[in-house]
């Protein structure tokens, strides 16, 4: 039997690699080019309005569905769904709008792109370190203003063997929680540990009304898991609990479970995560999208290159609303991941644990 070694280095990936690249950027360009003359119909927009209320003195009306909508028809024209992460979101939201909306779109996505450049640069053997945050997740991050750069460079500092960014993951939970699994020493869950309790405790102080409001945020996220009556969803979302209901759900977990067993490192943690939390969005996948980039620079055998080419695209198929393609694709891709050799490079740097 012929190992993922034995291919390391054939042929020539690394075109291909950066041809997928160009292709990325190109159609993100290309998609997103009515944004350029406003920045109105992004998501960043719900979060900008969610700091004017916390600077208001009313972060709580961030998680009403009604009075949010109300107060975003009234500053921007347009009703818009209420905020969805936990309170502590507001700690980054409410500096940002100080400034202007677009300044503070723009200053958001350099500080999303820079942060994640950085702690993606390790990894970079074979693409150059630039282009780290410009897969087709990172590029809609960044149209959209959305959280996925920021979630992936805690991930990525947090397989580096930083704790502290694996308690900054509360900031969304459902995906970062399998980022604990690298705290193997007690003196690393306790940072972890302490990094939650600070930001949450500051969080608290600053903005108490929304600690009592937030519950009734994650209610309504149940809510449309449940009843599906959230469409939009369907045009973002890559977990299958969406295209295959709860029982479907459960049998891509398991297998990406299985996997994961098989290998875990960062990319394969935030692939299978995909595929585990109960709903994930083309925006989350900005380290998963890295990680099979990354895999064809070492792989050159055809059923591997095409399960990874396909995952890295997923992103902008589930944005013609097929969504249901989306978790067998991932779970194609997690294998294909499991069965690449990974990069001595990391092995000496000590950024994958060990079990």
């Amino acid at each position: 039997m012929t190992s993922g070694a034995d291919h390391q280095g054939a042929g020539a990936p690394r075109p291909i690699v950066l041809g997928l690249w160009l292709v990325a950027i190109i159609y993100a360009l290309w998609s997103s080019w009515p944004v350029f003359g406003s920045v109105e119909p992004r998501d960043f927009t719900i979060f900008w309005l969610s700091g004017k209320l916390a600077l208001a003195g009313q972060p709580e009306v961030a998680y009403s569905r009604e009075a949010f909508a109300a107060f975003s028809e009234s500053m921007t024209g347009i009703a818009r769904a209420s905020a969805p992460y936990p309170p502590h979101m507001f700690l980054l939201f409410a500096p940002l709008a100080l400034l202007g909306l677009t300044p503070a779109f723009l200053l958001w996505n350099v500080l999303g792109v820079a942060l994640f450049t950085w702690s993606a640069k390790p990894y970079m053997k074979g693409v150059p370190w630039v282009l780290a945050a410009l897969t087709p997740a990172g590029c809609i991050a960044i149209a959209l203003g959305q959280t996925g750069l920021l979630v992936g460079a805690l991930w990525l500092f947090a397989f580096r063997g930083h704790a502290w960014a694996v308690g900054l993951l509360t900031l969304k939970p459902h995906l970062g929680w399998l980022s604990a699994l690298t705290l193997r020493r007690p003196r690393k869950l306790l940072t972890a540990i302490t990094a939650a309790i600070l930001i949450l405790g500051l969080a608290f102080f600053l903005f108490p009304t929304a600690f009592a409001a937030f519950p009734q945020a994650i209610l309504r996220q149940g809510s449309y898991l449940s009843t599906g009556d959230y469409r939009i969803w369907y045009f973002q979302a890559v977990s299958p609990r969406f295209g295959y209901g709860t029982i479907g759900w459960l049998v891509f977990a398991a297998a990406a479970a299985v996997l994961l067993v098989k290998r875990f490192d960062p990319f394969t943690a935030a692939t299978a995560s995909l595929l585990i939390s109960p709903y994930a969005f083309h925006y989350d996948m900005t380290v998963a999208c890295l990680g099979m980039g990354l895999a064809l620079v070492r792989e050159d055998r055809p059923q591997y290159q095409f399960l990874l080419i396909f995952g890295f695209f997923v992103p902008y198929l589930v944005l013609i609303g097929t969504t249901w393609l989306a978790p067998p694709i991932i779970l194609g891709a997690l294998y294909a991941l499991t069965a690449v050799d990974s990069d001595p490079a990391w092995e000496r740097r000590n950024l994958i644990p060990k079990w």
